[in-house]
């Protein structure tokens, strides 16, 4: 668990980067609660847990490993 010392968080924009989504689309989704974000004056910030939701990490062992 990440403690507030390690706590990774991500821009709007990165985030925007990584899911392939439009600003405006991310802002949307911010604002009904479908991602959890919080600002920091005027900018989002996105936990890298939120991000990893977003993407469908389980935290179990992907296949990948598996083969290793």
């Amino acid at each position: 668990m990440n403690t507030p010392e390690t706590l990774q968080t991500y821009t709007l924009a990165e985030v925007c980067g990584i899911l392939k989504i439009s600003t405006r689309t991310c802002k949307a989704m911010l604002y009904q609660g479908k991602i959890n974000g919080f600002k920091v004056g005027n900018q989002w910030r996105i936990s890298d847990n939120e991000l990893r939701r977003l993407l469908g990490y389980t935290g179990a062992r992907g296949a990948e490993d598996d083969q290793a």
